[in-house]
């Protein structure tokens, strides 16, 4: 991944001043603090994978914090989580008060015994990583970014090293935080499980590509998925009516298509996990969540859902006009699902989807040369769809900015290892110096 495109990526002044009116806006002033604070201590120090400022590893995770809608006092955990370590700081320094301290403190590994072996520093770091919740949120964001920028910046060794430890550790302690009956972890059981796919996708694909064998993919079970949406779209108001009656149509249409599961054709329960992650996500658009579920099926009848979502699924077809040529019609198709927030979403989660296991062998494989074409499309075509919807989106801007990182560090990762070139963009995320 070549410097101009990490530049790119980090757009710092866009994201440090959102994240400065996003304390301001709730009042916390710490915050702002912790902020001045993680750019005085980090100084000029650099990433070993990019050269960038170090302090934009940091931000860039307390940016999609707040992209999650998470408190202000999460958002100054990540912002410091990695103080004490780099500056040589003590907790008690960090401003924001004890919870922030605690939430770095938990991120922080240290040795309790002189002797302490590494190994035995790290499974009591991640033993105890489900003890603070706030703690295991920025921990899984913090693995995410870092992830994504092992690729040519890492040793075969250490990027494999860091592929088993996610799914050995700290994955464990994901499921171990979601089951937690703790009020602060009840609470954020929808943002673990957006959190836990995410990394999921980035660690798996990772797994593949560098020949971790045991790290399997392990595909979604049926009826606990199913089980699970049932559950959130059968909710009525005072009068009786269904809240999700277009979704709860469109699972109902979903749920026949698992037929073929078991041939291994994965869309109805993709489209599931798709929609569960929107909806955990706090996506509560009813036409959103009916257009994820059907959108990737064949040969559906979404007569039953009313003329917004078939309005959706056919933003969603690319068919070619008369007279247009291949590229005409991509970047026609793209122009117009911009301006369609439930089509655009439910194509951002698909296309997630299908980079993060192109390559797996079964019913998602696809060739390189497809691989390279899908990737090449998206960095062309729907990201820029995305920076233009996220704008004008209200309730879906959140979730579509989001999707931007999270697809481009997802792409641009297996674009690097498979070199497969990439033009820079100019515009949205251009950073001249950072």
């Amino acid at each position: 991944m070549s410097e101009n495109r990490l530049l790119q990526m980090f757009d710092y002044d866009k994201m440090e001043y959102s994240i400065q009116g996003f304390f301001r806006a709730k009042g916390y002033g710490d915050g702002l603090d912790a902020l001045e604070f993680a750019k005085k201590k980090h100084g000029d120090a650099r990433r070993k994978a990019s050269n960038l400022k170090y302090v934009c590893h940091p931000i860039l995770i307390a940016y999609l914090c707040t992209l999650l809608r998470l408190e202000p006092e999460i958002v100054a955990i990540a912002l410091l989580h990695d103080v004490p370590e780099d500056a040589h700081t003590d907790f008690s320094a960090l401003p924001g008060g004890p919870r922030v301290q605690a939430g770095v403190k938990a991120l922080t590994i240290m040795k309790i015994k002189p002797d302490e072996s590494k190994i035995d520093t790290k499974v009591r770091y991640y033993g105890r990583m489900d003890e603070n919740c706030d703690a295991l949120i920025v921990k899984l964001l913090d693995r995410l970014t870092n992830l994504a920028s092992m690729v040519n910046a890492l040793s075969q060794e250490s990027i494999v090293k860091n592929i088993l430890e996610t799914v050995e550790k700290l994955i464990p302690a994901v499921n171990r935080g979601r089951d937690n009956i703790g009020l602060e972890f009840r609470s954020k059981r929808d943002v673990l499980f957006v959190l836990k796919q995410v990394l999921r996708s980035m660690n798996e694909p990772l797994a593949l590509l560098f020949g971790v064998d045991s790290v399997e993919r392990k595909k979604p079970e049926l009826l606990p998925t199913l089980s699970r949406l049932k559950g959130r779209l059968e909710i009525k108001d005072s009068k009786g009516n269904f809240i999700w009656d277009h979704s709860d149509k469109a699972l109902a249409v979903a749920s026949k298509h698992t037929e073929c599961y078991q041939n291994g054709d994965l869309r109805a329960l993709r489209a599931m996990l798709m929609a569960a992650f929107a909806i955990d996500f706090g996506i509560t658009d009813d036409v959103a969540i009916a257009t994820i579920l059907l959108g990737d099926l064949q040969n559906v009848d979404s007569s039953l859902c009313g003329p917004e979502v078939q309005h959706a699924l056919r933003r969603l077809e690319m068919v070619p006009l008369e007279g247009e040529d291949a590229t005409m019609t991509t970047s026609r198709y793209y122009s117009e699902l911009s301006i369609c927030k439930e089509a655009l979403l439910a194509k951002a989660l698909f296309r997630w989807y299908e980079i993060c296991y192109g390559q797996v062998k079964g019913g998602d494989s696809i060739s390189d040369e497809q691989m390279a074409a899908l990737i090449i499309e998206t960095d062309t075509y729907l990201i820029p769809a995305l920076e233009y919807g996220c704008m004008s989106s209200g309730e879906f801007s959140s979730i579509l900015e989001f999707m931007i990182y999270i697809l481009r560090m997802t792409y641009e990762t297996i674009a690097a290892y498979k070199q497969i070139p990439l033009k820079p963009i100019h515009g949205y995320y251009e950073r001249k110096e950072v």
